[in-house]
């Protein structure tokens, strides 16, 4: 969702609609109505809305359609141009005059020159492996990039167009991929970058003001589950949503037929938003250590869960060593949980097999059960 640069209008790309929201923003009472919708042409599968200096045109990226759509809001008129491979997202510069657009499927963001309906490619800039969002620096002419599946942030000349420096968000030297940076935000006073890494339910603090310390991570603040949104507020509290909150929990339903007693289980999983005051250094220093315990990270690439005593196991103690095992096979049930299906799950002998709870087992072993499964 996207706000109009007056404050009177927000933007919401309806992916597999083809179409852009319109909401009237009434800062009286906050409160969002529906406005219209602008159709898209079809198979865009719009990601993202950026809007026009003049609040006249909207910018949005087709996913599907490797396009970025150029959209008059009063008339709903549209233009279009090509861009890279699964176009994400959008920002425009602040003289209004260039569209920036992080390509996923082509490790490049698109340089587009705009000016209304017009629409026109200009060049292209190499990033990281699946670049996403990115944050525009205006005081200082820069932007970075978040690279998900390179865990590290570009860092742009918007000047020149070119990266002038990559910053790692790896949680050590030599840590697997994983971290995941998706989203990003500076402090008020522009001296500080707040990464949220999805992979470990942390917000990094990076320094991006002192040549010396520039990309320093000063610190880690944790988070709920997976991480996709961070913003600084005027008096420096941020404000971080995380897309899987707290997690589901057991489903503890016994009747599939009540979605009371039974609730789907993606309902169970909530988003969360968390309000953290901007830490002071010995506040960040506790949470980097939560952080690192919550992840592991001191053990940094080590196999976890095993002590110096464990013998006789065939899963390696260590990376590189060699185990019998040559493919596991893992099979997911869609919106069950374990004890759902096999709860009731038992040895020929009678003992129970595996680790689950027949209380909450709904379809069972029994042969009085309408929808008995034989295991």
């Amino acid at each position: 969702m996207t706000f109009s640069h007056d404050g009177t209008h927000v933007y919401l790309a309806a992916a597999n609609k083809d179409t852009v929201v319109v909401f009237g923003w009434d800062k009286s009472v906050h409160k969002l109505s529906l406005e219209k919708t602008l159709s898209l042409p079809q198979g865009t599968y719009p990601q993202d809305v950026a809007v026009s200096k003049d609040d006249r045109t909207i910018y949005v990226t087709g996913q599907l359609s490797n396009k970025l759509v150029a959209v008059d809001v009063a008339t709903g008129k549209t233009s279009q141009a090509n861009v890279g491979a699964y176009p994400f997202a959008v920002v425009v510069s602040k003289d209004g005059k260039t569209a920036y657009v992080s390509n996923q499927g082509d490790k490049t963001l698109s340089v587009m020159s705009v000016d209304g309906l017009s629409v026109t490619p200009r060049s292209t800039i190499t990033v990281g492996t699946h670049p996403n969002r990115m944050l525009i620096d205006a005081q200082h002419n820069r932007m970075f990039v978040a690279n998900g599946d390179s865990d590290s942030i570009s860092v742009i000349d918007m000047t020149k167009n070119t990266v002038t420096n990559t910053i790692s968000v790896q949680p050590f030297r030599g840590a697997h991929a994983g971290t995941q940076p998706n989203n990003l935000a500076l402090s008020s006073n522009g001296n500080t970058l707040y990464v949220t890494n999805g992979g470990n339910n942390d917000v990094a603090v990076i320094n991006v003001s002192d040549k010396e310390k520039f990309g320093r991570i000063e610190g880690l603040i944790p988070t709920g589950w997976y991480p996709i949104g961070v913003q600084v507020t005027p008096d420096n509290q941020l404000l971080i949503t995380s897309a899987k909150g707290l997690g589901t929990g057991p489903n503890k339903g016994t009747d599939p037929s009540n979605p009371n007693n039974h609730p789907y289980i993606e309902n169970q999983l909530l988003g969360t938003l968390e309000i953290v005051p901007s830490p002071s250094e010995d506040k960040l220093e506790k949470y980097t250590k939560q952080v690192n315990d919550n992840n592991g990270f001191k053990q940094q690439n080590k196999v976890r869960g095993f002590n110096k005593e464990s013998t006789g196991t065939i899963v390696p103690r260590f990376v590189g060593e060699s185990s019998p095992i040559k493919h596991i096979i893992y099979i997911v049930k869609e919106n069950r949980t374990y004890d759902q299906v096999l709860g009731d799950l038992k040895n020929p002998d009678g003992t129970p097999r595996g680790n689950g709870d027949p209380s909450i087992t709904l379809f069972g072993n029994s042969s009085d059960d309408e929808q008995s499964v034989d295991w």
